[in-house]
């Protein structure tokens, strides 16, 4: 319905505007060309962030599934120079807890730990042979144990039978009895229960289960930093033939890694720093190797020997497992680019073809506003208009529904995007209709030509001729000699026919042609 304000514009003579008269009159056209950018320009858009989301969770998978034995950064430090007492201070439980704080302090960015999974005490380095003939022995060799003094584990365990065991004032070797806690997998497979006792060679030490415990998260670092704390392994010697033997953990109370000097263990003192995989992104992996190279042996690396000791040592293999990711990545790029070159040609290119047919279809009105003498400037400029309010109202669109189906991402790229696609959108009607229509002019057909065609019988008798001409080319190129030759075939030679044919066929072409009427 005509509004009153629009009926006394018309009464006043005042023309009423292009870009609103042409979307209510062309309002099919109008929403299919705005939903077909919008659709463009969302696509344009969440590409880049959707490939950016996608680099950064295959990051963060591959640190997550890497083996905490080979992500974890490892702090070690091993003084069998130093006197009794000065090992004994050095590996005493509050100076290891002071040095774990110390090194968080350390860790450069954007390396974070994650401490919930991050472990330090006191472990020997060196697995000790049991002397117990009743343990499990598969290939008459007795069971190896790795004892550790872990911190945190009443945290990161719970209490399957008995109880925890607890560190005594001054522990050591030569108290001659230690109490340990083994986790359920262990106390199956080598036959351990509350109260059986573990010798060892090198001493009388005598490590006694007084509690079973199950871990609470048996896949985080805590635990499978060192896998045979968790769960036992059967392992092999290398004498040939190599004969298996068992491979398990002993966990001691934190305060009592005192116990473990004596031993032939050579204990360390050790802190492993776990890895926070959230939050990394693949824009910060060569900060992050670097970061950790640093740590390895870098200026990091000075920093935390004055955190703990000076010949402390650090090892890790997460920058070779961020530098494999990184070159998996590198070899993926290109198919990437080429793809998103291929998707944005083929989105430019449809955007192109929706304005040129567009285009095609308005010809005659574009010619008669020529022909009533708009400027191309003019007709230009109202076409930019009403392709604007189209294009770019849709392109926001597009832009906003890609943030908000991928909020993670480079906004930048993005915004590009969907500017890029608007600009097209806005240029390619008002290109196309000003190149068709640079001089006013009558679009029409010429009337002094007929578009008329052979009849059946003339286009039979070109056949006719054209047929005889191949079979005398064929007769003269099977001949031999003159003797032989057919007369016929010596008196039409294959150049006269082709001419005939050609003769023919043209009078054919120039009988279809007509002349204006008198």
């Amino acid at each position: 319905m005509t509004s009153a304000v629009e009926r006394a514009r018309r009464a006043a003579g005042v023309p009423a505007p292009w870009t609103r008269t042409r979307l209510r009159t062309a309002r099919g056209a109008s929403l299919a060309f705005a939903a077909l950018v919008l659709l463009t320009a969302f696509l344009a858009a969440y590409f880049p962030r959707a490939v950016r989301a996608n680099e950064d969770r295959a990051v963060r998978r591959a640190v997550a599934e890497t083996s905490p034995a080979r992500a974890v950064v490892d702090v070690g430090l091993i003084r069998p120079d130093l006197a009794p007492d000065e090992r004994a201070k050095t590996f005493d439980a509050g100076r290891v807890a002071a040095g774990y704080r110390a090194l968080l302090k350390t860790v450069p960015e954007p390396v974070r730990v994650d401490t919930g999974q991050s472990s330090y005490g006191v472990r020997t380095s060196k697995d000790l042979q049991a002397t117990d003939r009743d343990l499990p022995s598969p290939d008459a060799v007795l069971p190896r144990f790795t004892v550790a003094a872990q911190a945190g584990l009443e945290e990161h365990a719970r209490l399957a039978s008995g109880r925890w065991p607890r560190a005594k004032a001054g522990a050591s070797a030569e108290a001659g009895r230690v109490e340990v806690a083994v986790t359920g997998a262990t106390a199956k497979a080598l036959g351990l229960a509350v109260g059986r006792s573990v010798h060892v060679e090198g001493g009388g030490t005598a490590f006694v289960v007084v509690g079973i415990v199950e871990p609470r998260d048996p896949r985080g670092a805590w635990w499978s930093a060192e896998p045979q704390l968790r769960t036992p392994t059967m392992s092999a010697t290398s004498g040939r033939p190599p004969q298996k033997f068992w491979r398990a953990g002993l966990l001691l109370p934190p305060g009592a890694g005192a116990a473990l000097l004596d031993t032939l263990g050579q204990p360390e003192a050790y802190w492993r720093l776990a890895p926070r995989s959230e939050g990394l992104t693949a824009g910060v992996l060569p900060r992050y190797t670097a970061a950790l190279g640093s740590l390895k042996g870098g200026p990091d690396l000075l920093r935390v020997k004055r955190a703990v000791e000076a010949h402390a040592v650090v090892s890790t293999d997460l920058d070779q497992v961020i530098e494999a990711h990184r070159g998996l990545s590198r070899a993926l790029s290109p198919v990437v680019k080429v793809a998103a070159v291929g998707a944005g040609a083929v989105a430019a290119v449809t955007v192109a073809m929706a304005a040129g047919l567009s285009a095609g279809r308005r010809r005659e009105e574009f010619a008669l506003l020529r022909a009533r003498g708009a400027s191309l400037t003019r007709l230009g400029g109202r076409l930019l208009a009403e392709s604007a309010a189209l294009a770019v109202p849709a392109a926001g669109l597009g832009l906003l529904g890609a943030w908000a189906l991928e909020p993670a991402g480079p906004l930048g790229f993005s915004v590009l995007a969907a500017g890029a696609v608007a600009l097209l959108g806005c240029l390619a009607l008002p290109l196309r209709a000003l190149a068709s229509h640079r001089a006013a002019g009558v679009h029409q057909e010429r009337e002094d030509l007929v578009a008329a065609r052979p009849g059946r019988g003339r286009t039979v008798a070109e056949l006719t001729v054209l047929a005889v001409a191949l079979l005398v080319l064929f007769a003269s190129r099977r001949g031999s000699g003159g003797a032989g030759r057919c007369p016929c075939c010596s008196r039409w030679s294959p150049r006269s026919c082709w001419c005939g044919a050609i003769r023919c066929r043209c009078g054919g072409r120039r009988g279809a042609r007509g002349v204006r009427a008198g």
